[in-house]
């Protein structure tokens, strides 16, 4: 479900625009019943959500607010039609960029892909900056593989709120794609800043090790990171922006690799992990600091890598790529932070004011 309950406050502050034709139920209780509406289905009682809400209906049918929710309750039950007839309903009434927002994500589950990228666009020229309508117009987006296109409204959403995590997630997976996989590894790392602790970190974990997991090269004993090229036709404008880099850094990794594991038999799979993980974000760094300055200025620059070198400033790089690694249950990972409390504790910390 990409249109939730994240909009509750603002419905609730909003009551006085839902009172139009009709007698209006007394605002306190209309408020409660909202509340409590919205407390069921972030429950998963979405049938009983929908029922509170229709308290509501009883008293003003026209409660734009109430007919939203009971729409987002119906997207939650898998039922496309009901949503959208009910977001439709609320658009009529009180036209808002989430019942848009909504309306659109409801036609596409139904499997009206026009409809829904006409709906988005149309409501993008209505509420251009508007977050959560920016961010879902995005992942239908890129779900037609239209991801420069999709990587706009993403740019919108996070210029707009740079603490929001998901669209972070949605341009990693765009990049990833597109075999950009230093940008990918970026904005999957400035998400788990942003998001350290759900169970979409886990598996946003996962990516990150797997990109930096050493496999076996079958030309020698040693290990090394694999970074694929980016096509020919990748896109110029994001980081890194000299793709040939790649093969540099590809060469330096292996190097590193191997000299860090003939100077310590007892590191651990994590270890391993976490030094050529320090090792590739130093050099893709070094590479920009000396280059003509068009790394620094890409979005994922400045969205992404800068806010991760902050890390740097407190110690924290290591102790971060290592609670990756205990996300993602690598060997050690566990060890280290148990024997680094200090570190660990600074590093929950800094992740919990959102950086």
């Amino acid at each position: 479900m990409r249109v939730t309950a994240l909009l509750a406050a603002g419905l609730i502050a909003a009551a006085g625009l839902a009172a139009h034709a009709g007698e209006a139920e007394p605002a306190a209780d209309r408020a409660t019943l909202l509340r409590q509406g919205i407390e069921l289905h972030d429950a998963g009682s979405f049938k009983a959500a929908i029922e509170t809400y229709q308290k509501i209906l009883d008293s003003n049918p026209r409660d734009s607010a109430a007919l939203y929710e009971i729409g987002n309750s119906y997207l939650s039950l898998g039922d496309f039609r009901n949503c959208e007839a009910f977001a439709r309903r609320s658009i009529d009434i009180q036209p808002t960029a989430y019942g848009y927002s909504l309306a659109a994500s409801c036609q596409e589950e139904n499997g009206d892909v026009p409809g829904a990228l006409a709906t988005f666009a149309k409501s993008i020229e209505l509420y251009p900056g508007d977050v959560m309508l920016n961010f879902n117009y995005a992942v239908t987006l890129a779900r037609q593989d239209r991801g420069a296109e999709a990587k706009q409204h993403l740019r919108t959403a996070i210029k707009a709120e740079p603490r929001y995590s998901s669209p972070y997630l949605t341009y990693a997976g765009v990049l990833s794609g597109e075999q950009n996989e230093v940008a990918a590894l970026y904005m999957w790392l400035r998400f788990l800043m942003l998001e350290p602790g759900s169970q979409r970190s886990r598996e946003v974990a996962h990516y990150v090790t797997q990109t930096l997991t050493p496999a076996p090269d079958a030309n020698s004993n040693d290990k090394q990171i694999t970074i694929h090229l980016p096509p020919e036709r990748a896109p110029s404008d994001e980081f890194p922006t000299d793709p040939m880099y790649y093969a540099v850094l590809q060469q330096l990794l292996v190097a590193g690799g191997a000299k860090a594991g003939s100077k310590n038999e007892k590191e651990t799979p994590a270890d391993r992990l976490v030094s050529h993980g320090l090792l590739m974000l130093a050099m893709m760094e070094k590479k920009s600091d000396t280059d003509d300055g068009r790394d620094r200025q890409t979005f994922v620059w400045q969205n992404a890598v800068v806010p991760l070198m902050g890390l740097d400033d407190g110690g924290l790089r290591t102790p971060f790529l290592y609670y990756i690694a205990a996300l993602s249950g690598i060997d050690g990972a566990g060890a280290w932070l148990d024997a680094h409390p200090k570190e660990f504790d600074a590093l929950k910390q800094r992740l919990s004011k959102h950086d």
